[in-house]
């Protein structure tokens, strides 16, 4: 955001100084910079800034300064202008550790002659009052083609030598419009007519200067400043931009209101033109929006703190780039100030609203929101997460009524309020940037109109979980865990259990509190951690205490694996139609037991059924339609042996087998790879050197247009960039393994892609641990190290483990383009390289992969695992004609095909190089090259040279150029490099031609 002094001043150096001088202008000063939003007096500073410099005519060679508190010169660069300009700082105590108080002088090379400009004295704190633009919403209303007079307030305190600065810079040129020094009394400058324009952005800088010491000869500005900043939009567009950082909370209790974690939003919404594409960006990054339809983009990202959202969305400028109307246009610099987080709303009726009765109309209230807040603004989400009402207040208001009939009865719902502050604003296009808190609350509807259920269901499990991925029955068990929990009313406020060898507090939501999950990658770890005994559950009912239990867990009796039998039959489905899901019966399972089938919806983040079954069934119809096009879905099927639990509440204690399997209804051929890579060289016929580790990530659209790409995990989120049409890669260097398992760990990947224009994830694959394939190697590495390639080559290498699901290979030139490349079935251990592949005399890269496939689908085409991968170097003989261009032509021209291909003529003399090779003639020479001579005397004869030593030529004739023939040996005679035939021995209208051929 910030120029320096001397950017500002260029004009006014210009209009008054004369051309003669040498040194023109010095200057070291102290800032602090506010900004000014509309024709509101700035209050806190944004920044706080040092600069020092030196500018003057051709003559001006060297400057270095000599700041306060240091004894050493620092040289200053010579960029339009000697600028000493480090980077703002937040804080004025910031400001003067770096830059104290105190004394500074200049030491400047003038014409040859080195001059010491100082001591000069900045003490005193003495910062001028914050300039006050008082009209620019006037100016942006105004008939631009018109003079306009700017006013702001006086400068108030100002001394002698104290002199004010107007800038208007012109942001889509960069350049200064206007930059004039003022007398300290001045208030007001007139705009000429014109010198704005409509559609454009600039920054109006009025700066009030305090002078503490300094020279009348050069100009000398030494001492503090205070500067505001206007950014002043001339732009024509009604698209309304967003950007707010967000804090949000949730309130627990009447008095409780607990930090949830932070978000960013942005929003861009078209209204008259059509807005094809959004971007948000900043000093360090560009965020693109996603297309929601309607004209709409959005970006609403989540952290789990503070430092994570400031390091991504710090605070500072911020400009939205669109794609409006078919035009691509910028808004901005808008300046983001540091954290302006509004208190955190809290609802003053919490108890009241907790749970009531929606037939009556309800009061919702809060505590009034702080100075700052524009507005208010409330909303009530229903248990599938849709809006179920909403309203803003913007009028200062503390409560609103809900209408009755609003919600539906007996449901649980969510309650939002949202306090927005606002930063930054502008209505050309209207903007608004700032900050977001927020809070939630659940609470119930309830048709008794306060009265809770108390406790429905509780559970206390120990589960072995299995993963099936096609009509074979899961193998064993990939993951062991423990789980409890309690459900009911909002009168069950908490609980927790005890257990052998410990306890544990729940956490969660008023009706629904459990653990988090336990999970354990095997039985011993488990039982470790939860041994096998008695557990009770405790639960805060209505205030006090309610105990369920002791519950025994013992004789590890978990139920046999569940079997789904026809997964690859629904996968295949019309999911319009019924389909009836199959699979084992529950072996030993008696009346206590029972069967849980539970269907999750990926794509969106729902739940789509969550069904009890009879212990005995082996069935269930899942309804067409219940599956929809695009989607992702996960299914379970538990065994549940309930050794302990009781009727009333609902209690489930015991043992579970659970198998999760994923159905998905994508139509996308998309191709979608990641792989975890370890790449070696081999060196010799036994040696192998490790290169390294590293990620490949690959995604290409085929049908479908792809337009991004992103790999995401729990901890990561890895945007692929283009490297072709509809094609994206993910670019890293090769690291060690441990850094590889950070950025990537085993667990769930998701690839989100924008695909004809929608936004969607292919998710939940799973890439266990570490199943690197065995290393490729080169069994006949000698031989391949120098081949012949105008003849077939043999590729062999050693057999690869039972792992290894592909194999491929492939050869890479000096330009790292392929040039070759085959895929063989596992058991492969050799392969052919055709005839005239490879180029003689060129060296090339080797690569043998091993692929061992993990996971993937079909819809789309995804593959993930892990690939072991070997390079060799190799090289082709060189050929004879390789040798003779190296005669003529440089190393890079011989790698230029347009140069030195046989089919090129670099000496444009119509001879191309394949000929001139074969000639023995010079390919950069127009002079060195075949002649053509007639005589008549003593004999009509043709003569062609030169016909050098060694070169192999044969004489052909043709009376239509159609067929041809090798002259009769008595009909030309060979002699002095030159063929003189006879022509006198064929039939007019003869032709002629020599044909050459390369030594064998």
């Amino acid at each position: 955001m910030r120029k320096s002094l001397l950017s500002l001043i260029g004009t006014s150096i210009a209009l008054s100084f004369q051309a003669s001088a040498e040194i023109e202008f010095i200057y070291g000063i102290k800032e602090k910079v506010f900004v000014q939003q509309g024709n509101v007096q700035p209050v806190e500073p944004y920044e706080w800034a040092f600069g020092a410099g030196a500018a003057g005519n051709e003559q001006l060679t060297a400057v270095s300064v000599t700041l306060p508190g240091d004894s050493t010169p620092t040289p200053i660069p010579n960029d339009d202008g000697f600028n000493f300009d480090p980077d703002s700082l937040a804080t004025k105590a910031e400001l003067d550790a770096a830059y104290p108080n105190g004394s500074i002088s200049f030491n400047i090379t003038d014409d040859g002659t080195p001059l010491d400009l100082g001591p000069f004295s900045i003490t005193g704190d003495a910062y001028p009052i914050a300039p006050h633009i008082t009209n620019v919403l006037e100016l942006q209303a105004s008939d631009y083609s018109q003079d306009f007079l700017l006013t702001w307030n006086t400068f108030t305190g100002a001394e002698e030598g104290d002199q004010i600065l107007l800038s208007i810079w012109d942001n889509t040129i960069d350049d200064e419009l206007v930059g004039m020094f003022l007398d300290k009394d001045t208030t007001s400058f007139n705009i000429p007519g014109g010198t704005l324009s409509a559609d454009n952005t600039y920054d109006i800088e009025l700066l009030f200067i305090n002078e503490t010491d300094g020279l009348v000869s050069p100009e000398t500005i030494i001492g503090y400043i205070s500067t505001t900043n206007h950014l002043l939009s001339t732009h024509t567009s009604d698209t309304n931009l967003l950007f707010y950082k967000w804090r949000f909370h949730e309130q627990v209790a009447t008095d409780q209101v607990q930090v949830g974690g932070y978000q960013m939003f942005a929003r861009v919404t078209g209204n008259t033109k059509n807005v094809s594409y959004a971007e948000l960006g900043n000093d360090t990054s560009n965020y693109s929006l996603n297309f929601l339809g309607n004209n709409t983009h959005l970006l609403f990202t989540r952290f789990d703190s503070k430092a994570e959202l400031d390091a991504a969305y710090p605070a500072g400028e911020y400009n939205f780039w669109l794609n409006e109307d078919e035009v691509s246009v910028g808004y901005g610099t808008y300046f983001l100030p540091g954290d302006a987080y509004p208190t955190a709303p809290q609802f003053a009726n919490f108890t009241e609203v907790l749970n009531f009765d929606a037939t009556e109309e309800q009061t919702i209230s809060w505590a009034a929101a702080p100075g700052g807040v524009h507005l208010v603004q409330l909303e009530i989400r229903d248990q599938e997460n849709s809006v179920a009402w909403s309203q803003d207040i913007e009028d200062g208001s503390n409560s609103a009524n809900l209408p009755a009939d609003t919600l539906s009865q007996d449901q649980d719902h969510t309650l939002i309020i949202r306090f927005y502050s606002t930063s930054v604003s502008n209505d050309k296009p209207p903007t608004s940037l700032g900050y977001i808190s927020s809070t939630f609350m659940s609470f119930q509807t309830s048709s008794g109109g306060g009265s809770a259920p108390g406790i429905e269901f509780a559970y206390t499990v120990k589960e072995r979980n299995f993963e099936q991925t096609d009509n074979t029955g899961p193998g064993a068990a990939f993951e062991w865990s423990f789980g409890s929990g309690v459900q009911g009313g909002n009168d069950v406020s908490g609980g927790s259990i005890d257990y052998p060898g410990g306890n544990l507090v729940f956490s969660g939501d008023p009706g629904d509190y459990s653990i988090s999950d336990f999970e354990y990658s095997s039985q011993g770890e488990l039982d470790a951690a939860f041994p096998n005994g008695s557990y009770t559950l405790n639960i805060n009912l209505d205030g006090s205490n309610q105990a369920l239990g002791p519950f025994s867990i013992t004789g590890d009796v978990y139920p046999d694996a569940p079997h789904i039998t026809n997964i690859e039959e629904l996968q295949a489905a019309d999911h319009t139609q019924d389909f009836t899901l199959t699979w084992n019966a529950f072996s030993g399972a008696d009346a206590d037991d029972r069967i849980l089938i539970v269907a999750y919806n990926n794509t969106t983040d729902d739940e789509v059924f969550f069904k009890f079954l009879e212990e005995t069934d082996t069935s269930y119809l899942i309804p067409g339609g219940t599956l929809t096009p695009e989607n992702e879905y996960e299914i379970g099927l538990i065994f549940i042996n309930d050794t302990g639990g009781i009727p009333t509440p609902d209690t489930i204690i015991g043992y579970l087998s659970a198998t999760d399997f994923t159905v998905t209804t994508y139509t996308s051929d998309t191709d979608l790879v990641f792989y975890k890579n370890r790449v070696q060289l081999q060196t010799g016929p036994e040696t192998l050197d490790t290169l390294g580790y590293g990620p490949f990530v690959f995604a290409r659209g085929n049908s479908n247009s792809v337009t991004y790409a992103e790999i995401n995990s729990a901890t990561l989120s890895a945007p692929l960039g283009p490297i072709g049409p509809n094609t994206y890669f993910l670019f890293s260097p090769l690291g060690t393994k441990e850094t590889l398992d950070i950025e990537f760990p085993d667990g769930e990947y998701t690839f989100r892609l924008e695909e004809n224009g929608t936004f969607i994830d292919y998710r939940n694959y799973n890439l266990g641990p570490d199943d690197y394939p065995n290393s490729p190697q080169f069994s006949n590495f000698n031989e391949l190290q120098s081949f012949d390639a105008s003849m077939e080559q043999n590729i062999q290498w050693e057999t690869a483990f039972s792992n290894v699901t592909l194999i491929g290979l492939e050869i890479r030139n000096e330009f790292n383009q392929i040039v070759w490349s085959e895929d063989h079935q596992p058991a492969t251990t050799s392969t052919v390289i055709p005839a005239d592949t490879l180029v003689a005399g060129r060296q090339y890269t080797l690569f043998l992969r091993f692929w061992a496939q993990k996971d993937g689908s079909e819809f789309p085409d995804a593959s993930l695992g892990y690939r072991t991968q070997t390079n060799m170097n190799i090289a082709t003989e060189e050929s004879a004609y390789s040798i003779w261009l190296q005669q003529f032509f440089t190393d890079q021209e011989i790698l230029n095909p347009e140069i030195t291909g046989p089919d090129a003529d670099p000496d444009k003399d119509k001879l191309n190089n394949r000929f001139e090779f074969l000639a023995k003639l010079n390919p950069i020479d127009s002079s060195s090259t075949f002649s053509y001579d007639f005589t008549i005397k003593p004999e009509y004869e043709l003569s062609i040279s030169p016909l050098h030593d060694g070169v192999i030529w044969d004489l052909e004739y043709s009376p239509d150029l159609q067929t041809w023939e090798s002259a009769p040996g008595e009909s030309y005679t060979s002699a002095s490099n030159a063929v003189r035939v006879n022509l006198d021995s064929f039939p007019d209208d003869t032709f002629f031609r020599i044909i050459l051929t390369e030594q064998e």
